[in-house]
């Protein structure tokens, strides 16, 4: 009897302690007015960034891929002079691009970027007409031109929101540029009419400086859209065109001083 009224003690004992650690823990009460523990308790939801660099270890490398493409205002030296006193500019100073970038971060703010940038071929053309007594000359300028780059750049980052980095480069490219030139023209007098063309293909390869500004949104961890703006100092040689009859004379044909880029595209970061 002794032994029961032992037991029956401490099982009151042991079930008064864990009704007063129910107690003492964190309750609310629901619409039916019933406590409920802390646990189960609805909890805040903290939003996290959508980007974050946080290295792991010491060492931190992200490789990344990137697909662009650019929108480019080249600054030839392409006026043409005909009888010395008019001038015609006979490049189109406007190109397209599409580039393809690999790049690799070695620290959440610097990361080391290599790119292959090829344009379209941008097609100009300019018209002479001359109209005198019984003497009439028309000429016709057309050309073609496309440039491609090879370039490796430094790429600085600092984020200004929790998705969005502002950018900055600075590198060296490799520009080679392609151009072409067809000179046709008809000359008519009271002696009968005349035919001429003329036909001209040059190339001219340079290692000129870049820098660029821009911005880079993260829609996910990973694939982030980027804006820059880069100015690329090219400066190719040209070369030198003289037609002593009609007094046309282009000592720069094809000289290309620099382009301004204007670049939107994707980029993946693994």
């Amino acid at each position: 009897m002794k032994k029961q009224l032992i037991l029956s003690g401490v099982l009151a004992l042991i079930s008064f302690g864990a009704n007063a650690q129910y107690y003492h823990q964190g309750r609310y009460y629901n619409q039916n007015n019933y406590a409920q523990p802390k646990y189960l308790q609805p909890q805040r939801y903290t939003a996290q960034p959508i980007y974050t660099e946080t290295p792991q270890s010491e060492y931190y490398l992200r490789p990344y891929l990137g697909i662009s493409y650019a929108y480019s205002m080249a600054d030839f030296d392409d006026e043409i002079t005909i009888f010395e006193d008019e001038n015609y500019k006979i490049f189109d100073d406007h190109l397209q691009s599409l580039s393809f970038s690999a790049g690799l971060k070695f620290h959440p703010n610097f990361a080391i970027e290599l790119s292959y940038q090829k344009s379209n071929k941008a097609k100009g053309s300019s018209n002479y007409s001359y109209i005198g007594t019984g003497v009439t000359d028309n000429a016709n300028f057309k050309t073609e031109a496309d440039l491609q780059t090879f370039a490796v750049d430094l790429v600085a980052s600092t984020p200004i929101s929790d998705s969005c980095m502002l950018l900055g480069s600075a590198g060296v490219g490799y520009y080679k540029l392609k151009y072409s030139g067809t000179y046709s023209d008809v000359y008519s007098s009271s002696s009968g009419t005349s035919y001429e063309t003329d036909k001209a293909s040059e190339s001219d390869s340079k290692v000129g400086f870049r820098v660029g500004v821009g911005a880079e949104y993260f829609m996910t961890n990973n694939l982030a859209l980027r804006g820059l703006a880069r100015l690329n100092l090219i400066n190719t040689k040209g070369s030198e065109i003289i037609d002593e009859y009609h007094g046309t004379k282009m000592d720069d044909w094809g000289k290309l001083n620099h382009t301004i880029d204007f670049n939107l595209g994707l980029f993946y970061y693994f």
